[in-house]
């Protein structure tokens, strides 16, 4: 079985223990980490991280929890690894027939 670790809440102002203990998921860049920040503290839950199993989905709860992110464990639907990454949507953008490319800022 495969699991999912769920932000319940993210605190609206970001702080640099914030973003360290998400770098540590997936190895995310310091951009990558500021995006998923900025969306999360936003929104009332969002899925982090899904597919994983347990012990990993344990460590992670347990290291967003210490900093004050509150995360909880789900089953998860998805069998396969998937990262949070907010900014996906604009990568490939279709407009007048032709897919535009470009990077949007998320927040």
């Amino acid at each position: 079985m495969k699991y999912d670790v769920v932000i319940k809440y993210f605190p609206k102002k970001v702080e640099p223990r914030h973003l360290r203990v998400l770098r540590l998921v997936g190895k995310m860049t310091l951009k990558h980490v500021v995006d998923v920040a900025r969306y999360a503290s936003g929104l009332k839950e969002v899925t982090l991280i899904s597919g994983i199993d347990e012990a990993l989905a344990e460590k992670i709860s347990g290291s967003l929890n210490e900093v004050g992110i509150n995360a909880i464990i789900e089953a998860s639907h998805s069998h396969h690894p998937m990262l949070l990454t907010p900014g996906a949507i604009y990568l490939n953008k279709w407009a007048f027939g032709m897919i535009v490319r470009g990077n949007k800022n998320v927040a």
